[in-house]
Order: structure tokens, then C-alpha cells, then sequence
């Protein structure tokens, strides 16, 4: 039955329609996200939290290198198959700069390019005929080789957008597949760009002050490298909360509706690629850089598969989500290298085989990523709060839960710098943090921060103790005798002598007996 109201129209009041609204009733998430909260603390506390993972950051490849007495690399993100400094040098910087640059085009632009390893390979072999193939540019020109580099790779992006930006979706997939294809054909059989034989003797960096740069030594690279990354994701932040961004977000949801609205489409898709271009040429500039030789292999298809995993996997849109992406993308394979304990490499065939198949075990942590979590590692906030059926509202908490969130925060920066803090932190912001559940009320964003910051210094603090307590327990003793080479001894059975190394002692000795007999 309907109601009538004062006006004479029926009114209805079944549960149906109750049960439509209920059900179409946006869902409020009552949180405050943490980007927001770290966003509103005070200058002090940003600082403050911020200062020892960039130190740890920066200091990365000194820590996962084994140079000095009693000391062993920092826990599990060192590598033992491959060394570790040059690969964030050579491989983990390189990837990290085309991920940030193909994010603007498939993340924030929503056009979808598998080619973009044309742009890679477009800095690279420009900035291998600037300083080595057909001229010799270093010092103060290997730096304008590197701007000329970009803007080369940046005019490529121009060149191929013009025409094909009008194509979307398979079919500009398939051109751009095309573009990077076309780019290492050409470079492979031109005698002007290295053909098959590729360009070696190419210019690194140019050592000054006291970072010496060289093959030898990648570390003082990779301090370059980060900083640099760090201003390239600093430009594009401010790219995306500009006019341009909101351009590229409007074409990535409804290029239709976009344009409708009068947003003209072609200039700022034009515009995404130019700047997506650039930054992967800027990849292909430091990839020359460490490694001082490029092959045409080194730009194949599987470059830019992987490059899309990167990004898809670090979540698609997010600056952050695809620097993990990449780092993961390299990271992965080589620590699989070292998976399997040495007992069963030892006594066990298949183990033995074991690092030959760690690809095959990279693709099925790809695979169950995509089942599981499509939206990848670190999604955009906006599309995982609208996921959720977030409206945006946030509701306010008491004084005194806002008091003991501040105090948890104000530990979790201490815990940063105090060992072994960060566990007793982490416990009572979890403990906080079941309280309000049980309650039903938010959680503060410093609480979130503060849980946060805790279990980072606890890791932190474990990495560092293992670093200088574990070579305690060893049964070897390293003798430290120059920057490069590091001799092991076994205390327990003594120096090891075999007939081959008894060989080589005496030989020279009996030589020199025999020349004096004679």
C-alpha cells in the first residue's frame, strides 16, 4: 500500500524500495589515509621520518657489499648470484626511470603502448654515438649528450604520436609494439649505429669532487641515480595535480566524455607520450652509462613485457607502485638465484636445477599477483577507496584516542633512530588499533604512521644486528686485504692446502734450483 501526501501524490513506502537504497547506500570508510595524515604532520616529524630510510637508501649499496672485517651484508635484499651494486646501478635505476615514464602513459593517460622500449633503446644508442661511435664527448659534453639524449627520445615520442595517437586501445597496442621493433631491425642492420656488433668504449660519468665513478666502482652511480629519480617522480607530482593531469585522468576514465567536455584529447595524449619518452630515454642514458656497451639484444620484446609487468604489478597510476613494480621486476629473478639452502643444491639433482627455472617461478608470483590482486601492490588511492565504496566521509575521534595516537607517533619516529624500539612501538599501535575495531570507530592516520614507522625500525634494527653479529657464530675468519678482495680461512681445519696449490708453491722454487745446479 502507498501513502498519500499532502499534496494528493502517492507515496512509497514498501521495503523494496528501502532495499534499493540500502543497497546503493555508498559504504563510509571511517579512516584517514595515510598519505593525508603524513601530509598534515608537522615539518619536524616529515623530516624526521623521512631521514633514515632516504640514509638507508643511499647507503644501500655499501651495505650489501662485504668489504670490511667482521661485518656481513644486510639480510635478504642482498644477492649472492649477481653483484648486488651493480645491479641497482646497471639494471634497478635504468628500470625504475622507464616505469615512472610509461606509467604516465598507460597509468595516468590510459593509452596502452608495448613499444616503449623504443624510446629505451632511442636514448641509449644516442648517447653511445655522441661519446663514443661517431664522436667523443666527456666531461662537460657528456652532460649535453645526456640533455640531447632526452630530447632525441622525447622528438621519437612526438614522431610517433602524431600519427597513431588517433588509433586506441589493441590497435595503438599493436603500432607501438611495431615502433619498437622497427627501432632495434634498424639499429641492428646500420653500420652507422654499431649494427649487430653494437657500440662499446662508451663515456660514463664524469668522475668529480670525491665521487669516483668507473666500471670498478658503481656505488657513488647509484647515489646520482637515486637522486635523480627522485626529482623526475618530484616533476611528475607536480605534473599530475596540474592542468595537464587532470586531462590525462579525464581521457584515462571516458575519452569520449572528455572530450565532450572540451578537453582536447590529441594535444594531451600527444603530450603524454613526449613526457613518457623523455623519461624512458633518460633510462637508456644511465643504462649506457653503467654498463659503457649496448647491443641490439639489449632492446628486444621481452624489454617492454617486463616493463608493463612492472608497472601493472606496482599498480597502475601510481608513481610509488611503479618504483616497487621495477625494483620487484629485477629483484626477483636474481634472489631467486640463491632460494634453494646449499644442503639440497648438495645432495639433491633438482635443487641443483633450481636457478635455471627461477623465471618460471618469477612468472608464477606474476600470475597469482594478477589472480589475486589485480589492482597491484600499491593501486591509486582514489580507485581503491571507490573500490571499497568510500564516499570520502571521515569521522572524528576522541581527544583521548588522538593523544595516544600522537604519543605511538612520536615513539615510531624515536624507534627510527633507537634500536629495537620499533617492536614495542608496533605493539601498542596494533593494540590501539583492535581496540577501535572492537569498538567500531576509526583508526587516526598517526596511528596508521605510527604502525608504520615501528615495524620499519624493527626490520632496520634486526638487518643491522645480523650484519655485525653473524660473522660471530661463522666458522670463518675474513682477513680484509684491499678494497676489491676479501680471503677466507677456515680456523677450524686450518689453511687449505691441496697438490695443486703445493704445485704452484714449489714450482717456481724448483726452477730456480735447477737454473742454480746448472
Amino acid at each position: 500500500m502507498s501513502k498519500i501526501d499532502k499534496s494528493g501524490v502517492p507515496v512509497d513506502d514498501s521495503y523494496a524500495k528501502e532495499a534499493i537504497l540500502a543497497a546503493t547506500r555508498s559504504t563510509v570508510v571511517r579512516s584517514t589515509p595515510v598519505t593525508d595524515a603524513f601530509a598534515a604532520l608537522a615539518r619536524p616529524k616529515r623530516l624526521a621520518m623521512l631521514a633514515t630510510p632516504l640514509l638507508f637508501l643511499y647507503t644501500l649499496p655499501w651495505l650489501s657489499t662485504q668489504g670490511y672485517e667482521r661485518v656481513r651484508p644486510f639480510p635478504i635484499i642482498s644477492t649472492i648470484g649477481n653483484d648486488f651494486p651493480t645491479l641497482l646501478t646497471g639494471t634497478v635505476i635504468p628500470y625504475i626511470l622507464i616505469a615512472l615514464g610509461l606509467n604516465v602513459v598507460v597509468g595516468q593517460a590510459g593509452l596502452l603502448d608495448l613499444g616503449y622500449v623504443g624510446f629505451y633503446a632511442t636514448g641509449a644508442y644516442t648517447m653511445g654515438v655522441l661519446t663514443s661511435m661517431h664522436a667523443h664527448w666527456d666531461g662537460i659534453l657528456w652532460l649535453a649528450a645526456t640533455f640531447l639524449s632526452v630530447a632525441v627520445a622525447m622528438g621519437f615520442g612526438v614522431l610517433l604520436g602524431g600519427p597513431t595517437l588517433r588509433l586506441r586501445g589493441d590497435y595503438l597496442a599493436i603500432v607501438t609494439l611495431g615502433f619498437g621493433e622497427i627501432i632495434r631491425i634498424v639499429a641492428k642492420n646500420t653500420a652507422w649505429l654499431g649494427d649487430a656488433r653494437g657500440i662499446s668504449d662508451i663515456k660514463s660519468m664524469p668522475s668529480f669532487l670525491w665521487f669516483e665513478i668507473s666500471v670498478l666502482e658503481p656505488r657513488w652511480l647509484w647515489t646520482i641515480g637515486l637522486t635523480v629519480v627522485f626529482a623526475v617522480v618530484f616533476l611528475l607530482s607536480l605534473l599530475e595535480h596540474s592542468r595537464v593531469g587532470r586531462a590525462w585522468t579525464a581521457i584515462r576514465e571516458d575519452e569520449d566524455a572528455a572530450e565532450l567536455m572540451g578537453v582536447p584529447t590529441f594535444t594531451f595524449k600527444l603530450w603524454a607520450f613526449a613526457i613518457g619518452a623523455a623519461v624512458g630515454g633518460l633510462g637508456g642514458v644511465f643504462f649506457t652509462t653503467r654498463n659503457n656497451a649496448i647491443y641490439d639484444f639489449n632492446f628486444d620484446i621481452q624489454k617492454s613485457i617486463l616493463f608493463i609487468a612492472a608497472v601493472v604489478l606496482g599498480g597502475l597510476g601510481n608513481r610509488y607502485g611503479a618504483i616497487l613494480g621495477a625494483f620487484l621486476v629485477v629483484w626477483l629473478p636474481e634472489k631467486m638465484r640463491d632460494v634453494a639452502p646449499g644442503y639440497l643444491k648438495d645432495h639433491f639433482k633438482f635443487w641443483e636445477e633450481f636457478d635455471k627455472m627461477r623465471y618460471l617461478m618469477f612468472g608464477l608470483v606474476l600470475m597469482f599477483m594478477m589472480i589475486f590482486r589485480p589492482q597491484g601492490l600499491l593501486p591509486r588511492r582514489v580507485k581503491a577507496r571507490r573500490e571499497r565504496g568510500d564516499d570520502g566521509a571521515v569521522s572524528e575521534n576522541s581527544a583521548r584516542v588522538l593523544a595516544a595516537s600522537d604519543r605511538h607517533l612520536n615513539l615510531g619516529i624515536a624507534s627510527l633512530f633507537v634500536p629495537f624500539l620499533g617492536g614495542f612501538t608496533a605493539y601498542k599501535a596494533w593494540a590501539l588499533k583492535r581496540g577501535l575495531a572492537k569498538a567500531d570507530e576509526p583508526e587516526p592516520g598517526n596511528n596508521k604512521i605510527a604502525r608504520f614507522a615501528g615495524v620499519l625500525g624493527l626490520l632496520l634494527s634486526v638487518g643491522l644486528a645480523w650484519m655485525l653479529l653473524r660473522p660471530m657464530f661463522d666458522a670463518e675468519e675474513e682477513v680484509f686485504i684491499d678494497d676489491t678482495e676479501v680471503v677466507d680461512t677456515t680456523i677450524a681445519a686450518g689453511p687449505l692446502v691441496t697438490p695443486e696449490t703445493t704445485l704452484v708453491a714449489t714450482a717456481p722454487d724448483a726452477a730456480d734450483a735447477a737454473a742454480a745446479g746448472a
